[in-house]
């Protein structure tokens, strides 16, 4: 597993601070790879076989509490072109999500990059979905939403870039939650409610 010196580290932080103290509690996110970017793994079996670039970003992935102290790691998980997590952001915690994401994106796209000699290519997409998940109902429901991923993919025989998929997501993920969730629009830039990353 690949590290990063914590000089490194300081000026991801530096680049973009929070803007007000985060909210502690536990957050669900989606980060989708950029569309001309490179793919995570393909499902087979009903679950993803992850190439290199996604054991890379599971690598960075395990790698942030390292970086940030008031972090717990909860669910993870990589489709081909974008993934789906829960994080716990406990109280004191100096950095928001969006700035833990932040540092998570640009690292892993640094090193992408390198090993497919591509530097300065999109890995991300520009900004995340998040949501905080208020009880353990809803951490409940979303990490079964989670782990259900691959079964849909292939249930929807399409891309999730196609924006049809992604309506029909948000639905799902609002009747889960009970309460309605923005909803990406793919592959164009993601619009106003989903944070910037």
């Amino acid at each position: 597993m690949n590290t990063h010196t914590p000089a490194e580290h300081r000026f991801s932080e530096a680049q973009h601070p929070d803007q007000a103290p985060p909210e502690p509690g536990l957050y669900f996110f989606t980060i989708c790879m950029d569309p001309g970017g490179p793919r995570l793994g393909k499902i087979s079996g009903g679950s993803l076989k992850p190439n290199a670039v996604g054991r890379a970003v599971e690598a960075h992935w395990r790698n942030l509490p390292r970086i940030f102290t008031h972090v717990r790691l909860e669910t993870f998980a990589l489709m081909p072109d974008h993934v789906h997590g829960i994080v716990a952001v406990e109280e004191g915690a100096p950095h928001g999500l969006a700035a833990i994401l932040r540092t998570f994106k640009s690292v892993s796209a640094r090193e992408i990059n390198k090993r497919r000699q591509t530097p300065g290519h999109p890995v991300w997409q520009w900004g995340h979905e998040e949501h905080i998940l208020h009880d353990t109902a809803a951490a409940d429901k979303m990490r079964d939403y989670i782990a259900c991923g691959p079964v849909r993919w292939h249930s929807e025989h399409r891309s999730p870039l196609n924006p049809g998929f992604c309506r029909r997501g948000g639905r799902i993920l609002g009747r889960i939650l009970r309460r309605p969730l923005p909803i990406p629009a793919f592959p164009h830039k993601i619009h106003a409610p989903i944070r910037r990353t």
